[in-house]
């Protein structure tokens, strides 16, 4: 093997990786933060055409693991974004703005176009929150309606925001075990966790005005499994 590239160089892994293959290679290049930023693509190419690897090592990660944990519920919004879909996120923590700037930025690192903004606000009230925008052709909500004090009052609210024939998505959302599963911890934590039963979810969405209701199953039990629904508004 001939030349190696190992991002992520000056990481515990990237170091091992460096001497192990150091010693099977003709030639071993590392690159690592701050004289390479990996999510800026210009410094990617720059380094490919300079080192023409025969093989990339990436060892490079997000090492700040709360950050990690704190930061998992913008990701979907970068991602719609990054589609071409004009998006516009919402989280009951007001700090998740600073999360959505470090989004945009990397996607403007990364040189793709995008549409994404930030609004704080609470599930049950989202409609007041974004009254001053245009009814919008679809909501996302993943893994965050089990969270809510109201989840009922929540759906009330983000059906306001819908145009007639768009559609809702409800996505990983835990089902009933949750509730038990989840009690402790959301007692130490001082969080609210419960489960949603699909039937109910279901029967509050028609209520809501959405006729067109899509529940995909898996093969886990009923009562087990993450609850995925698409529902379209009449």
């Amino acid at each position: 093997m001939k030349n190696i590239l190992i991002t992520g160089s000056k990481g515990q892994l990237g170091t091992d990786c460096h001497k192990v293959f150091g010693r099977e290679a003709d030639g071993v290049s590392g690159v690592d933060l701050p004289e390479v930023d990996l999510s800026a693509r210009s410094q990617c190419l720059d380094v490919l055409d300079r080192v023409r690897p025969d093989l990339i090592v990436n060892c490079a990660a997000y090492t700040a693991v709360d950050a990690c944990e704190a930061d998992k519920s913008c990701w979907p919004a970068e991602f719609l974004a990054a589609s071409g879909f004009s998006v516009v996120a919402t989280t009951l923590d007001a700090s998740a703005e600073e999360m959505i700037e470090r989004r945009k930025a990397s996607l403007i690192a990364k040189g793709v176009p995008h549409d994404l903004r930030f609004r704080a606000s609470a599930m049950e009230y989202i409609h007041q929150t974004v009254s001053d925008l245009e009814p919008f052709d679809a909501i996302y909500v993943h893994e965050a309606l089990h969270h809510a004090h109201d989840w009922k009052k929540s759906i009330k609210s983000f059906s306001k925001c819908l145009r007639p024939g768009g559609w809702c998505f409800i996505l990983n959302e835990p089902n009933l075990i949750h509730t038990f599963s989840s009690y402790r911890v959301a007692r130490l934590s001082n969080t609210h966790e419960i489960g949603i039963s699909p039937v109910a979810l279901k029967k509050q969405l028609n209520e809501c005005g959405f006729d067109e209701i899509r529940i995909f199953k898996n093969r886990i039990h009923w009562f087990m499994q993450p609850i995925l629904i698409a529902a379209r508004k009449r």
